[in-house]
């Protein structure tokens, strides 16, 4: 699928008619091997003056992170909330998220207790265990409609085939994490170079094939 990354995706999504339109925050997913506690494209999303502003509106899924679920628990439904969102595992700097708690559903048989918190117009998914979204009804179980918002940031590489059927249009955004897919920024450093695509302006190789006869 096309990749940008993350705040060119996230334009590109909102200046998109197409809905429901998905993003893929590609690197932390944790089906991957990703820790699921990476929020980079959340705070992306949380600087993009119209989504900020709650002029157009994103579901991002999900950070995993059991304290702020905590705080959301205890707020419950309409409950305002401040936190510190990610990097519980990994390391990964965790980000601001004041707002609304939104949802909430206990006892996930993946995901341990789930909340919502709604930050101007960005809806946040943060879960107790590490939990994929991969079909439509994991967010409709948390009052989350794709086709009622201008973007849907999954945790994920490619759409599973629930999510492809759903989607208008999607875009691979080029997130930091774990399991990134940005080929080019990742720290090589046992590479004969020069390589694709890591050089783009090297030589174009010989690819003539050669036959080589068995001796007899």
């Amino acid at each position: 699928m096309p990749a940008l990354p993350p705040r060119a995706a996230i334009e590109q999504a909102l200046s998109s008619p197409q809905r429901p339109y998905f993003i893929s925050d590609s690197g932390d997913n944790p089906t991957a091997g990703g820790s699921g506690d990476a929020s980079f494209f959340l705070s992306d999303l949380l600087s993009t003056p119209a989504l900020a502003g709650g002029d157009k509106t994103a579901i991002w899924a999900s950070c995993v992170d059991p304290s702020a679920v905590a705080a959301c628990m205890a707020a419950g439904v309409g409950g305002k909330v401040s936190l510190q969102t990610g990097g519980v595992f990994s390391g990964a700097p965790p980000v601001p998220l004041k707002g609304t708690v939104h949802a909430v559903r206990p006892a996930d048989p993946v995901g341990g207790d789930l909340a919502v918190v709604r930050s101007g117009g960005v809806y946040a998914v943060l879960t107790t265990r590490r939990k994929p979204y991969h079909l439509v009804k994991d967010l409709t179980d948390l009052n989350l409609d794709p086709w009622q918002h201008d973007l849907t940031a999954i945790k994920i590489g490619y759409l599973e085939p629930d999510l492809h059927r759903a989607a208008a249009a999607s875009i691979l955004a080029l997130t930091p994490g774990g399991v990134s897919q940005d080929l080019a920024a990742l720290p090589y450093t046992r590479l004969t170079r020069p390589i694709h695509p890591l050089d783009p302006t090297m030589p174009t190789p010989n690819l003539t094939p050669t036959l080589l006869k068995r001796p007899t």
